[in-house]
């Protein structure tokens, strides 16, 4: 059901990981609603020639950064120059309201520049993961003044409600629940020679594990490389571990290569090569995380017919129905390792976890989401 013609202005600055998916789905899921969308992107962010597809009223594509060094000397010109030349481009256009799909740095600078208008702001980790960095703390910083300023705080899982409700002090009719969409952008495969199709061949026979993610201590790269090491001991050719994300994999290489049946993909998986970590035989999806808010990888894993092991932190218990479309577990090495061999002696026995989970991520579709967000506009 569409929504009429609400007027309004996406402001997303990232440019790689989940954000320029998750905001590039929420602003098409709000066109499909009868939105009249404008939006300022990044000209570097990973999906452009998306956003430049879609049928927005003004695309505004402003040159952020690449590296460190280019932050330093464009946020200087930003606030030069380049935050006075925007506000012109949007000089007496009227707007419903500001949307902030994802953190990005320079988000906060230019949501400031359009101070008077309603803001409605998404928080993908209210609660910041362990082990985070001095400079993810202090970007955190940010994220706190945007979520005070906001007038409606959107959090993907309904556990972190009463946290934003306490700690910013924001009305409970202010903040929302819309759970993480169903990636719906990522093409099947982008083509055949793919280095985890290729794996997947290769091991046909065996019971395949995929962690798919950042490379970060929170999520528990040790805990599974450890557990997966007893695990393969015992089971020799009938397991597989592929890990495929970007990041710092030093503390883990050590053991990781004292493995006989493990492959590491230690890059950023191309969009175009996203779905084809899930197509394969005997594919089980692991989070074995410290701590979460919530994962897209869930919902890509889902959809793909994959089995989910996660551990039960965070935001994932709640997308994973609390056991009903996945294995829950704790984030103990001995935990992870009794529950991946269960699978591997029983994976038959979770069929309906997995049709669950199939049934379950149709549901989640960004214009749904969108629609119960322009409602509250």
């Amino acid at each position: 059901m569409k929504v009429d013609n609400k007027k309004i202005l996406v402001i997303f600055l990232g440019t790689h990981n989940a954000g320029p998916v998750y905001a590039y789905e929420m602003t098409k899921g709000l066109i499909q609603n009868g939105a009249i969308v404008s939006a300022i992107v990044s000209s570097y962010t990973a999906n452009i020639s998306a956003w430049r597809s879609l049928p927005l009223k003004k695309l505004v594509e402003l040159p952020t950064y690449h590296d460190k060094r280019e932050f330093l000397f464009e946020t200087c010109k930003l606030f030069l120059y380049k935050k006075r030349k925007l506000q012109s481009l949007f000089y007496g256009e009227y707007f419903d309201a500001i949307y902030s799909p994802f953190f990005a740095v320079w988000n906060h600078w230019i949501i400031k520049s359009f101070h008077d208008i309603p803001l409605l702001y998404t928080v993908h980790d209210p609660i910041l993961h362990s082990s985070e960095s001095k400079l993810n703390r202090i970007i955190n910083s940010f994220v706190a003044k945007d979520i005070r300023a906001a007038d409606t705080v959107i959090v993907l899982s309904s556990i972190f409600r009463k946290y934003i409700s306490e700690h910013y002090k924001k009305r409970n009719e202010d903040i929302i629940v819309l759970p993480h969409g169903t990636f719906e952008s990522y093409r099947d495969v982008g083509h055949d020679r793919t280095e985890a199709r290729g794996w997947y061949q290769d091991h046909l026979n065996s019971i395949n594990f995929l962690f798919f993610g950042r490379i970060e201590y929170y999520k528990g790269i040790d805990l599974l490389i450890e557990a997966y090491s007893t695990l393969e001991k015992r089971y020799s050719d009938r397991v597989s571990l592929l890990i495929a994300g970007k990041g710092n994999f030093s503390p883990y290489r050590d053991a990781f290569n004292q493995l006989k049946n493990a492959k590491l993909l230690n890059y950023t998986i191309p969009d175009e090569d996203v779905m084809s970590l899930f197509c394969g035989q005997n594919i089980v999806t692991i989070l074995p995380y410290r701590d979460a808010t919530q994962s897209g990888v869930i919902n890509l894993a889902a959809q793909s017919s994959s089995l989910i092991i996660s551990t039960n932190v965070g935001g994932l218990p709640e997308q994973l129905d609390y056991g009903k479309a996945g294995i829950l577990t704790e984030p103990t090495v001995q935990e992870i390792l009794e529950t991946m061999q269960d699978v591997v002696e029983n994976k038959e026995k979770y069929t309906e976890l997995v049709e669950y989970g199939k049934i379950k991520v149709k549901t989640l579709t960004w214009n749904k989401l969108a629609e119960k967000l322009l409602r509250r506009i």
